[in-house]
């Protein structure tokens, strides 16, 4: 079950403000599977990553909207640069999974 009643199984998504830290929000969240990807189940949990590269499950309950992959991955370009900039207009505070121990 998930806020858009619909398969987000494979799908790129960005949650509802406010659910992450201001310098994370509106990060784009692939969405791999889990209960909460389907309309059809009980269950809220997505798995998946952001596109910092961090994996793990969020709400489904918490699912704004699908965006194209396109956006997910200039997002994730953006990160790795340096230069994705938060909805709160946070710049450069979130960095790569791949180049913490770089």
């Amino acid at each position: 079950m998930n806020r858009l009643n619909t398969d987000l199984n494979g799908k790129c998504v960005v949650q509802t403000k406010g659910h992450l830290k201001p310098e994370y929000d509106g990060l784009p969240f692939m969405v791999g599977g889990g209960f909460g990807a389907s309309p059809a189940t009980s269950g809220r949990r997505c798995a998946g990553q952001y596109a910092d590269g961090e994996r793990c499950l969020i709400d489904g309950m918490t699912v704004e909207k699908i965006i194209p992959q396109a956006e997910f991955d200039a997002a994730v370009a953006a990160v790795k640069a340096g230069t994705w900039v938060s909805r709160a207009g946070i710049a450069g505070k979130v960095h790569s999974i791949e180049n913490i121990d770089a």
